[in-house]
């Protein structure tokens, strides 16, 4: 799975809390990977962007990842199995 460039975020712990490994992670956010889609979510406490990936694992799990932009680098802060809503909106799409 190396694609040999450096993963551009950080996940924090809170982000593994729910089964979800960080090759898990890594897999849906490959760049490029057109089983992933995004969703904006409500800037943070601090007004840093925020959004939602939901993709498909290696073990075709469907997860939703929470990704927040901060000043200075991008963290991972939640995944989990998808929940109704995000499986809805990932599966409404063509």
């Amino acid at each position: 799975m190396s694609s040999g460039a450096e993963f551009p975020y950080r996940i924090l712990p809170s982000a593994l809390e729910h089964g979800v490994t960080e090759r898990d992670i890594q897999y849906v956010l490959l760049p490029g990977n057109p089983m992933t889609r995004f969703y904006i979510l409500h800037d943070d406490a601090e007004g840093n962007g925020q959004e939602m990936a939901v993709g498909y694992t290696e073990r075709e799990r469907l997860i939703e990842i929470a990704i927040c932009y901060r000043p200075n680098e991008t963290v991972i802060f939640h995944a989990d199995s998808v929940t109704l809503t995000y499986k809805e909106y990932y599966e409404a799409e063509p």
